[in-house]
């Protein structure tokens, strides 16, 4: 039977929370396959030119100097390009909104980010991380449902 093994990362360093120590992580469970926050649709492009901008990326171009692994896209979003920039500011902001509204969430979200960059891997696949995002997720739903603002 085979393992899986899920590692909460980031898309950027953060203290501890690096492609070196994410490279360590790698080393010590030594995967085979490797499954990447990204659409099959750009998965080439960012193997070619994109995955040095990514923590992520960093770490498993560093990790094939040692191993040969299969890397496997698994984003299933198709957003046209041409709309991508669009739909992230309309999430970001969501975000600030929610962070401008809500003194709670903007608490967990600088305590997380503090404990990401003081504790890095090692916080974001705790159980405290699991529950502070829950947390947030739950504020998020709750203040974007009492805005009474449908966009």
């Amino acid at each position: 039977m085979h393992k899986i093994t899920l590692i909460c990362s980031t898309h950027r360093d953060n203290g501890l929370c690096n492609s070196g120590e994410l490279l360590k992580i790698f080393r010590a469970i030594e995967p085979e396959v490797v499954f990447e926050e990204i659409r099959p649709s750009d998965f080439d492009l960012y193997c070619k030119h994109g995955a040095r901008s990514r923590l992520e990326g960093r770490a498993i171009e560093r990790y094939l100097e040692f191993k040969l692994i299969r890397r496997v896209p698994v984003d299933r979003y198709d957003t046209p390009e041409n709309q991508l920039a669009e739909l992230m500011g309309q999430f970001d902001s969501v975000f600030d909104y929610v962070e401008q509204t809500s003194r709670e969430y903007q608490f967990l979200s600088e305590g997380n980010d503090l404990s990401v960059r003081q504790f890095g891997f090692g916080y974001l696949n705790s159980i405290v991380f699991s529950e502070v995002e829950t947390r947030m997720s739950e504020i998020q739903e709750m203040t974007i449902n009492q805005s009474n603002d449908q966009d």
